[in-house]
């Protein structure tokens, strides 16, 4: 097979396996795996090391999520026919189960002023919804109760008491929900799976398909509730992450691109890294403080 082959079939078959994924399918035939380098990334000046694989096994391991102060990076693992939340300590280099419970945890996510964490559950009887953890995985506590009419896919927290929710349907939806006063709002429809805060703004940044088959990734301004779009989507690409200085980052295939709202409409390609990842990356996390960046490689894709 040519490198030219080898580089775009991790592209296209990636499109179909990450379309097709929601958090309550099993995973534990996916061959995914976890690997971190370190990153400097300040508006045009970016550069990202070489990526080391933390998980190395056969199986699930994905969704990883930084800790408030990105000494330990969360992540969903597939074993034993469930999901769990283990935790990899980045000083030390050990990896340790952090959730040990009979249901399905998934997509583990910092919570703004809290040093527990929240995950999207899925119960014995196949119901989904949000729960809260402290930090070392015990007292298991619902945020958005299994009778709420809406099956919460993906999260993200706006502050201590605002979430934006990926709501699984057709159309998917994204949703506004106060914990405090229980309103719910739905905002935007046919919308993707990656929501995040946008540093230094009042925004949330998602992505999302217009009528016309074009794909972006729009910012939502949380005050005035308007949307505007930021930047086209790379092709195959369906997450993207912020560096806290205010760079974004996405993936198409083994590459890794960036982008800031003072460079225009373009991407600018971090690098290719089939050679160190052996696959496509279909997620991305950044640390808090911005000098490390998780990417998740789909190797089964490598022997291909």
């Amino acid at each position: 097979m040519t490198r030219l082959l080898k580089m775009a079939l991790p592209v296209l078959l990636a499109a179909v396996a990450i379309a097709c994924e929601t958090p309550a399918t099993s995973h534990d035939q996916r061959r995914t795996d976890i690997y971190v380098a370190p990153l400097m990334a300040f508006g045009e000046m970016v550069s990202v090391g070489d990526p080391v694989n933390i998980t190395s096994r056969e199986g699930y391991d994905n969704q990883p999520s930084f800790n408030h102060d990105g000494s330990l990076l969360l992540y969903t693992s597939g074993r034993y026919g469930r999901t769990d939340i283990h935790g990899y300590d980045l000083t030390s280099g050990e990896s340790r189960a952090v959730t040990r419970t009979l249901q399905h945890e998934f997509s583990p996510t910092r919570i703004p002023g809290d040093d527990g964490f929240s995950v999207v559950r899925v119960g014995l009887d196949g119901k989904q919804g949000l729960w809260r953890f402290e930090a070392d995985g015990t007292r298991p506590l619902p945020l958005l109760d299994w009778g709420w009419k809406m099956t919460v896919g993906y999260h993200a927290w706006l502050d201590e008491e605002k979430l934006a929710l990926y709501v699984l349907g057709e159309p998917s939806k994204l949703v506004l929900a106060n914990l405090a006063t229980g309103q719910v709002d739905v905002v935007a429809e046919n919308v993707g799976r990656s929501l995040h805060r946008i540093p230094h703004r009042n925004g949330l940044s998602f992505s999302a398909e217009d009528p016309d088959g074009s794909r972006w990734i729009k910012e939502l301004d949380l005050e005035t509730r308007e949307i505007r779009p930021l930047v086209r989507i790379p092709w195959g690409s369906q997450d993207h992450a912020w560096a806290p200085s205010g760079t974004l980052f996405a993936a198409s295939g083994s590459r890794l691109y960036y982008w800031t709202f003072d460079i225009g409409d373009d991407w600018f390609t971090v690098g290719d890294f089939y050679d160190a990842v052996g696959g496509a990356i279909t997620r991305l996390a950044v640390s808090p403080n911005g000098d490390r960046i998780a990417m998740v490689a789909d190797r089964s894709l490598a022997d291909l």
